[in-house]
């Protein structure tokens, strides 16, 4: 037998560590801050068919951070929806405004 199957002699993918299972010690430390979810449906009965286990690590920065600021700016660039008409003249005019814009921008001293 080969000398480092820790006893398996047929392991499959769902024998492999994943990079949650490496990182569980981290998590279990900042748990406060990262907000993990999980569900279990452990197996019933004296011969269970299975059962389940799912984990999903929660993200402080992305759910109290990002999600929200991203979400007020799409709010705020929906209320200038109306300057996207499909006219290329409008659009012609948005260009020359953005290219005096930073022309002026560029000509002041700093």
């Amino acid at each position: 037998s080969p000398t480092w199957d820790c006893g398996y002699a047929a392991p499959t993918a769902r024998m492999q560590y994943t990079g949650s299972s490496f990182a569980a010690p981290a998590r279990e430390v900042f748990q406060c801050v990262l907000r993990d979810e999980a569900a279990l449906e452990a197996p019933q009965g004296f011969f269970p068919h299975g059962g389940r286990y799912e984990s999903r690590g929660g993200d402080a920065a992305e759910t109290l951070l990002w999600r929200p600021a991203f979400a007020g700016a799409a709010s705020a660039l929906g209320r200038l929806r109306f300057l996207q008409g499909g006219r290329l003249q409008s659009y012609l005019l948005f260009l020359l405004l953005a290219l005096v814009a930073l022309l002026a921008w560029a000509l002041i001293p700093v």
